[in-house]
C-alpha cells in the first residue's frame, strides 16, 4: 500500500505541535528536550511576526518578534487562553488600530476582525499602523484547525513604492512638458522652412523668369534639398517624442501595400539615380491587404527605402512581398550596399544611436530613421528585423504578425 504525500499544512501541524509541546513544558517548569527547544528557538528567530490561536479563537503561542511588535501585551503563560477578541479590544483601546470601522463601529470591526480569522484563505492584505508603518497580514489553517496570523513590516518597500512612484509621476511630468516644448519647436522650425522651401523651389523651377547664371538655379536646388532633410529631421524628432510619450495613435485602415511600395519607390529615384543605384520591385500580382495605419506604414517604408539608397552606390536595392505560413506579412528591403558590423547592428534602431561614417558619403544620419521605424511596428504589435555584413549590404524586414492580414487584393 502507498503512502500519500503528506502536504506542506499536515507538516506545519506536526511542526506546531512540537512547539507547543516546548511552550507546554516550558510554563510547568519542565526541561525542553533537544528538538522541541530547537524548534521554539527557529521559531523565535522569524522575523516575521507569527501568532497562533486555537480552533477556538484562543491564544496559544507568540514568537519574540509578536511580542517585540506588541510590548505591552504579556508573555505566552499569562496571554494563553485568553481570547482573540479580548486580544484585539485591548489594541483597540490603546489606539493601536488605524481603521476608520475600528473608530466608528468598534463592535463591527471586531466582528469582522473574527470572521477572518475564523475563514482564513491565506490572502494578504495591507494594514496601516498607528505609528505609521505598514504591515502585510496574512492567517493560515493548519489541518488541526489552528490559525496562524503571520505579520510582515513592509515599512521600508512602501517607502520605495511611494518614492518609485512619485518619480515616475515626475518622468510623466517632464515627458509631456518635452512634448509640448518639442511640438511648439518643431512648429517655429517648420514654418520659415516651408517658406524656404517655397521659393528655393521657385527659383530652382524659375517660375517667374530665368534665374540668370546656372550656378544660381543648383543653389536653389541645394537650398531645397538641405532645407526638405531639416524638415524630416524636425519631423522625426517630433514624431519619436510623441511615440515616447504615449501619445501616438494608430488610424486603423485597410492598406493595399503593392500600390503603397510603388508610390514610395517613386520618392526614393532622384536619390537613387544620383548614386546609380538600381530600384528592383519583386511584388505579386493579388497580395493580402495590411490592417493598420497608412500613412504610418508609409513613412516606415519611405525610411526603409531612404537608408538602403543612402548607403547604395552603384548597387541595388530590391523590395518584396511575402506572406508568411503563419499568416502573417513580411515587407523586405534588400541592399549590396556599405552594411554594418555587428556590434553596431546590435545598437541600430536605438533612439538617437548614429554608427561611424560609412562609405556612401560618410553621411550616418541623425539617428532617428531605424528608431522610429522600430517604434512605428511596435504599434503595429509587429518588429523591425536587421540582418547586415559589412561590404555585402543589409536586410531590413518589416514583420507583421497574422492578424493584421486582411482580405486579399487582386490586381487591376
Amino acid at each position: 500500500m502507498t503512502t500519500r504525500p503528506r502536504d506542506e499544512r499536515e507538516q506545519l501541524a506536526d511542526w506546531l505541535d512540537t512547539v507547543l509541546d516546548a511552550v507546554r513544558a516550558d510554563a510547568a517548569g519542565r526541561d525542553l528536550s533537544s528538538g522541541a527547544a530547537l524548534y521554539r528557538e527557529v521559531f523565535d528567530c522569524l522575523d516575521d511576526s507569527v501568532v497562533v490561536f486555537s480552533p477556538d479563537d484562543r491564544y496559544m503561542i507568540g514568537n519574540e518578534a509578536y511580542h517585540r511588535r506588541y510590548p505591552h501585551l504579556a508573555d505566552d503563560a499569562e496571554l494563553a487562553g485568553r481570547s482573540f477578541t479580548e486580544i484585539v479590544r485591548y489594541a483597540m483601546d490603546r489606539g493601536d488600530i488605524v481603521d476608520k470601522q475600528a473608530i466608528e463601529d468598534p463592535e463591527a470591526y471586531l466582528a469582522r476582525r473574527l470572521e477572518q480569522l475564523r475563514q482564513p484563505d491565506g490572502t494578504r492584505r495591507e494594514q496601516l499602523n498607528s505609528d505609521g508603518t505598514w504591515d502585510i497580514l496574512r492567517l493560515v489553517l493548519t489541518s488541526d484547525g489552528f490559525r496562524l496570523s503571520i505579520r510582515s513590516d513592509v515599512t521600508e518597500q512602501k517607502r520605495v513604492q511611494e518614492e518609485l512612484r512619485g518619480a515616475l509621476e515626475g518622468l510623466e511630468r517632464e515627458g509631456a512638458q518635452r512634448v509640448s516644448f518639442i511640438a511648439k519647436l518643431s512648429h517655429e522650425l517648420r514654418t520659415p522652412l516651408t517658406a524656404i522651401l517655397g521659393y528655393a523651389g521657385m527659383i530652382e523651377g524659375e517660375v517667374v523668369g530665368p534665374a540668370g547664371p546656372e550656378r544660381y538655379r543648383e543653389y536653389g536646388s541645394a537650398i531645397v534639398q538641405a532645407g526638405q532633410r531639416l524638415l524630416d529631421l524636425v519631423n522625426q524628432i517630433l514624431q519619436l517624442s510623441r511615440i515616447e510619450a504615449g501619445r501616438m495613435e494608430v488610424a486603423e485602415g485597410a492598406i493595399d501595400l503593392v500600390d503603397t511600395l510603388r508610390r514610395e519607390i517613386t520618392v526614393v529615384e532622384p536619390a537613387a539615380r544620383d548614386n546609380r543605384t538600381l530600384l528592383a520591385l519583386d511584388l505579386p500580382r493579388a497580395f493580402p491587404r495590411l490592417r493598420g495605419d497608412v500613412r504610418l506604414v508609409r513613412q516606415m517604408i519611405l525610411n526603409l527605402l531612404s537608408n538602403a539608397v543612402r548607403f547604395t552606390r552603384r548597387g541595388t536595392v530590391s523590395v518584396s512581398l511575402a506572406q508568411r505560413a503563419d499568416g502573417g506579412i513580411d515587407l523586405s528591403i534588400v541592399d549590396d550596399g556599405a552594411g554594418m558590423a555587428p556590434d553596431i547592428l546590435a545598437r541600430a534602431g536605438d533612439p538617437y544611436f548614429r554608427g561611424p561614417a560609412q562609405a556612401a558619403g560618410g553621411d550616418t544620419g541623425a539617428g532617428l530613421g531605424l528608431a522610429v521605424v522600430k517604434e512605428l511596428m511596435a504599434l503595429h504589435q509587429g518588429r523591425l528585423v536587421l540582418a547586415s555584413t559589412p561590404g555585402q549590404g543589409t536586410t531590413a524586414t518589416l514583420s507583421f504578425p497574422a492578424e493584421r492580414t486582411a482580405a486579399l487584393v487582386e490586381a487591376a
